[in-house]
């Protein structure tokens, strides 16, 4: 088993020396250059490790870690801990000594001086404690003070790399909360800045996106107060219902009342009958199934059917109408779709009434 441990002492010192020399005495390249760079210490620092952790246990299993404080499993558990810690801090200091940001005074130093130290003092030490001729003609501290200073200062590194990690990622997930938060609140306030902007005469229409049940309820008051400053908002709904823009109508209409509801039927009716334009054109313009999602044509739907409701038994039939517009999803049916919600709206609406 010694002359296992040491032939992999060797190669352990060969991947220390050719890291030292190389990969430490020049600047990281950049590019395509910076990948191989990346990969090769990384190759390397892996063969290193699993070096070091068969020789760890090599050691071990010679009894070679009795002055370690304990006995049986917490002297192993110490000895796994410190170990792995260390050439943890090792390899960090290998992958990222020119990139530790804003981390504490030790954790900067550990891992400045680890790729130097850590690694020839866990080689030097384990070769004296894996042969056993020269570990009982050395003195104990030869060994005992420096392995147990590197293990000391690497298990106290990756708690305050662990540490540090979870501070900032809390810090991180508190600024991207921040910044959601203000970002909603930018975009209320803009919202409520084109409403306060629009000139109701002539851009109503423009805001009635504004005025549906799923905007906050301070942006949705302030676009329904607009739109009702328009001297005849109702008569402007009506016009916006037989034109192109039918399905901002039903947006207003889905979600909020009007003061003269005799006069909308009628021209809901017209509205639908655009909007089955709408669907109409915007099917066949689609050439593949990635055009089609579960959610196209939900909300327009949804307004469809809420409105509907709102004007129902004022003298207008309105099943005939969605009926229309049910049909029109169905088109381009060589084309492969997933399940349509919109379709499910439609048709239980349909068997409802």
């Amino acid at each position: 088993m010694a002359i296992i441990a040491n032939i992999l002492l060797f190669i352990a010192s060969i991947c220390i020396v050719g890291l030292n020399t190389g990969a430490l005495s020049k600047p990281s390249p950049t590019g395509d250059a910076g990948v191989g760079y990346v990969w090769t210490l990384l190759m390397i620092n892996i063969v290193f490790c699993i070096a070091m952790i068969i020789v760890a246990l090599i050691t071990n299993s010679k009894g070679g870690y009795s002055w370690v404080p304990g006995s049986g499993a917490s002297r192993t558990v110490l000895v796994i801990v410190g170990v792995l810690s260390a050439l943890i801090v090792s390899v960090i200091g290998f992958l990222f000594r020119n990139e530790m940001g804003e981390t504490s005074v030790i954790v900067k130093m550990s891992i400045y001086i680890a790729p130097w130290i850590i690694p020839v003092i866990l080689i030097i030490g384990h070769f004296i404690l894996v042969n056993t001729s020269i570990r009982d003609s050395v003195p104990q501290g030869v060994y005992m003070w420096p392995l147990s200073i590197v293990g000391g200062l690497s298990i106290l590194s990756s708690v305050l790399m662990i540490g540090a990690f979870l501070f900032q990622s809390n810090m991180q997930y508190a600024a991207n909360i921040d910044r959601i938060v203000q970002d909603d609140v930018d975009n209320q306030q803009r919202l409520k800045d084109d409403i306060d902007s629009c000139d109701i005469s002539t851009g109503m229409v423009f805001i009635l996106v504004m005025t549906n049940g799923y905007q906050e309820p301070d942006v949705r008051a302030r676009a329904v107060a607009k739109v009702k400053t328009h001297p005849d908002y109702q008569g402007e709904l009506i016009r916006i219902l037989q034109t192109g823009y039918a399905s901002e109508a039903f947006q207003f209409l889905a979600s909020n009342e009007v003061d003269d509801p005799k006069r909308f039927p009628e021209a809901v009716l017209v509205g639908i009958a655009k909007q089955t334009e709408a669907f109409h054109e915007i099917i066949n313009s689609t050439n593949s199934t990635s055009d089609f999602y579960p959610e196209i044509f939900q909300s327009e739907s949804e307004n469809v059917i809420k409105t509907s409701e709102k004007f129902k038994g004022m003298g207008v039939d309105f099943k005939p109408s969605i009926i229309e517009l049910r049909k029109t999803i169905d088109g381009q049916p060589d084309i492969e779709r997933p399940k349509l919600k919109s379709m499910q709206i439609l048709d239980e609406w349909i068997k409802r009434n």
